[in-house]
């Protein structure tokens, strides 16, 4: 089983109220306002609940989602850059990828806002622009036309431009880690 199937499992068994890939976009986009989470306000917002009992029962679910964390953070701040979206396999049916994708930029932009940036469109040049598409990806939906192969084709693109936009976000609220990271690079 893979990371994203995995976590999936792990969140449908805890009947937790959403999807793997939208409890990655909400980590990202957390990490992306906040570094140093302590508080596990991500969490929270994961699994839907603030009461402290019933946290307890979703014990085994949140040492999951706290690897997930920790593996998405570091793949934000290496020099690399090698963050990736956490969706389904390419095995998975194009509905459910795409599907995915809209959960994955929900979750991202709940992360952000919930995390005190209340207007995401207002980031400033290329950042801003991302940030109005990636409103409009929440509503992507795949074609039922016959062009499989350019669906699928446009669907990895997709992936890759939302890839690439969380870089400029984090870069925008992140200046001195990007200029940090871009220095080790040199």
């Amino acid at each position: 089983m893979n990371d994203y199937q995995t976590l999936d499992s792990a969140l449908r068994l805890a009947d937790a109220p959403i999807s793997a890939a939208e409890a990655h976009g909400i980590i990202t986009g957390s990490l992306c306002v906040n570094q140093h989470d302590e508080n596990g306000h991500w969490i929270r917002l994961i699994l839907g609940t603030d009461d402290p009992q019933q946290l307890k029962v979703y014990g085994p679910l949140i040492n999951q989602l706290v690897s997930t964390y920790t593996r998405a953070r570091e793949s934000l701040t290496d020099a690399d850059f090698s963050h990736e979206l956490l969706l389904p396999d390419d095995d998975a049916s194009l509905r459910s990828r795409v599907e995915a994708m809209a959960d994955w930029s929900r979750g991202f932009l709940l992360g952000l806002m919930k995390n005190g940036l209340k207007q995401p469109s207002s980031l400033p040049g290329d950042a801003g622009e991302f940030m109005q598409d990636l409103m409009a990806i929440t509503e992507v939906t795949p074609d039922d036309d016959d062009d499989f192969e350019g669906q699928e084709k446009s669907l990895a693109e997709l992936i890759e431009y939302v890839r690439i936009g969380i870089r400029l976000v984090y870069e925008e609220l992140n200046p001195d880690r990007a200029a940090q990271a871009a220095l080790t690079t040199h």
